[in-house]
């Protein structure tokens, strides 16, 4: 599959939630040379990004990032990111063969509400096939 070569210039907009999770819960999807990172007893920060690349970049697609926790390797703290989804089988290929990502092909489906006194009522689904991966209302104060 052809696909861009580096490095991709995206326009578009995105969301990111972070939150505290037990660290026992995510143990099981971190390889065990990382040590969690926990912030409080027993917590570390995950969270997702969703975001959607449009108009002005080498390549249109959408993409679900999933940070499962803080984690630390020969002294250096990073996000682990276990699950990386996109609706593009080029943004696939190129994040696996240039970056080695672990990405996955899913639908997306964006909608666009009308406008509300406090802003815009929006929604976002990713699956894949029958299986909902994640699904998230958010509003904004600009149209998306």
């Amino acid at each position: 599959m052809p696909y861009p070569s580096a490095p991709w210039t995206l326009q578009g907009y995105a969301l990111q939630t972070l939150q505290l999770i037990d660290v026992e819960r995510v143990r099981p999807l971190i390889p065990s040379e990382f040590e969690i990172v926990c912030v409080l007893p027993g917590k570390t920060v995950a969270g997702v990004y969703l975001s959607c690349y449009g108009s002005g970049s080498v390549l249109k697609y959408s993409e679900l990032i999933v940070n499962t926790a803080i984690v630390r390797y020969f002294g250096k703290i990073g996000g682990w990111v276990s699950h990386l989804y996109v609706d593009s089988a080029a943004s696939v290929a190129g994040g696996r063969e240039i970056w080695g990502l672990p990405k996955a092909l899913a639908e997306f489906t964006w909608k666009k509400n009308s406008p509300t006194v406090s802003g815009y009522d929006n929604s976002v689904i990713v699956r894949q096939g029958e299986q909902v991966l994640c699904r998230l209302n958010y509003q904004s104060f600009v149209e998306a």
